[in-house]
């Protein structure tokens, strides 16, 4: 009898997903993540690092960051972003702005510290 309620209990368990393997919400997070309508997108290698200023309207803020960030611009009309690379290389630095989900502006570089810089106005 003692032996029979461990197993029934680990059995019940596995049967309603409370297995060791079970990482939480992190995954199912990242897979459910909404684009935002109006955004301004950086694009870089995850492990490359680049800097600069990314404004909305009237409001303007420095940013920093590695790799793939998004910034929602909400119903900002004017946006603008300026990054440059601070990661020495001839990887590719890019920057987009969209509205309503559709690509409006772009602009890249693969120069050693370039810069990119975008502005949308609606």
């Amino acid at each position: 009898m003692k032996l029979f309620l461990p197993i029934v209990a680990a059995l019940t368990m596995m049967s309603c997903g409370g297995s060791s393997d079970d990482d939480g919400d992190d995954d199912k997070g990242k897979k459910s993540e909404k684009f935002p309508q109006s955004a301004i997108v950086v694009y870089a290698p995850g492990d490359k690092e680049w800097s600069g200023s990314v404004g909305f309207d009237s409001s303007t803020s420095t940013q920093s960051g590695f790799g793939y960030k998004v910034f929602d611009a909400g119903t900002a009309d004017i946006w603008t972003i300026a990054v440059q690379k601070q990661t020495e290389g001839d990887w590719e630095l890019k920057a987009e702005c969209y509205k309503y989900g559709n690509k409006q502006e772009e602009s890249a570089t693969t120069a050693e510290y370039g810069v990119v810089s975008v502005t949308c106005s609606f």
